[in-house]
């Protein structure tokens, strides 16, 4: 594993909204644009609509 990211959706005044919760990249990865993929992964899943089976990085 070279990093991590926690997110979570919910609802806000009647609309969708998400929040980056935490963004770990292990030091060795750093400089490499590790974190900037899981950001924007975790961006693209948030988008999903809940229960879709798409895996994310495909």
């Amino acid at each position: 594993m070279v990093g991590f990211g926690i997110a979570e959706r919910f609802l806000q005044n009647q609309s969708a909204a998400a929040e980056l919760l935490s963004l770990f990249g292990r030091p060795k990865y750093r400089s490499q644009g590790v974190a900037e993929r899981l950001a924007n992964e975790l961006e693209l899943a948030l988008e999903m609509p809940m229960g879709n089976p798409q895996k994310l990085g495909e």
